[in-house]
């Protein structure tokens, strides 16, 4: 399917998370389950409106409730969700061909700009760099 990671870029991107949850300290049970159900709302819509007030509703508990229990965890959904749109960007970047101004679409960006920048705050590097990189290691 054209503009879609491959399936091992999708178990990449499991892994990566995977990795992520492994490094993070052992904390409230109820805190590390609520952050485990908000990555994996985050990993299904990175593009769609996706705020904390959004994730609270569809996890029924309240903002507020929400922020508590990711800080009882050690993270924030801010942290969550830029983590994800990161590993997601990378593996569209490496692994295929879609434009970035699509990556940016579908990560949730309104424009290109907002993506480079975000992407160069993440990681250091640009997404254009990225893809010359990958693309010369073919």
């Amino acid at each position: 399917m054209k503009g879609s990671p491959a399936p091992k870029s999708e178990a990449n991107l499991e892994f990566l998370v995977a990795r992520t949850r492994c490094h993070r300290k052992p904390g409230n049970l109820e805190a590390d389950e609520t952050a485990m159900q908000v990555r994996e709302l985050i990993m299904s819509q990175p593009g769609r409106p996706c705020n904390t007030e959004n994730i609270a509703r569809r996890l029924d508990i309240s903002p507020r409730t929400l922020r508590q229990h990711l800080a009882s965890a050690g993270t924030s959904f801010r942290e969550l969700r830029n983590e994800i749109r990161e590993s997601f960007a990378t593996l569209y970047l490496k692994d295929t061909n879609v434009p970035l101004e699509s990556i940016s679409e579908k990560l949730g960006f309104s424009d290109q700009a907002g993506f480079t920048k975000a992407y160069r705050s993440w990681t250091g590097t640009t997404p254009g760099d990225v893809r010359r990189q990958a693309r010369s290691k073919k």
